[in-house]
């Protein structure tokens, strides 16, 4: 009994870990695609200023 008690706990800690890890990386995957998101967002405004100062100069 005291095994199975002691297999439980371990396989408890084992799976909160493996959570741990999880929704750690999801965090950061979820930071990095927003940080991806505002370097596109500035690529695109200054894409759009370039070519709306292209079209002032014609």
């Amino acid at each position: 009994m005291k095994n199975d008690i002691r297999t439980l706990l371990s396989e408890q800690q084992r799976l909160e870990s493996a959570q741990n890890k999880q929704e750690s990386f999801q965090e950061k995957s979820e930071k990095s695609g927003n940080d991806l998101n505002v370097r596109i967002s500035l690529l695109e405004q200054k894409v759009l200023t370039l070519e709306n100062e292209r079209n002032r100069k014609r």
